[in-house]
């Protein structure tokens, strides 16, 4: 065979079987993206329609309230080192 007459057949075989599997694959993905829309929007449907337990509310608020304590804690212990640091600095050094 001639190296010449090679490289175009080769691309030929390849782009007939390229198109093939797009024209047979096409519809399947098509169809696989609706089903997974469809199993999507029920899994939100789900999620939406639990209700909201009270207990678990009322956990929730608190640890918040915890939570909100305990920043403004570590805010006046960050504000009271600060003070520390420019009081230091502010000082000459006495030896």
């Amino acid at each position: 065979m001639d190296p010449g007459t090679v490289a175009p057949m080769v691309a030929s075989v390849t782009l007939f079987i390229t198109i093939g599997v797009v024209v047979l694959l096409h519809p399947i993905s098509k169809r696989l993206g609706l089903y997974l829309e469809v199993l999507a929007e029920q899994r939100r449907r789900q999620l939406d329609q639990q209700p909201v337990n009270r207990d678990d509310a009322e956990r929730l608020m608190g640890v918040l309230e915890t939570m909100d304590r305990r920043l403004a804690q570590l805010e006046e212990r960050q504000a009271f080192t600060d003070k520390l640091l420019v009081d230091r600095t502010q000082r000459p050094m006495v030896r």
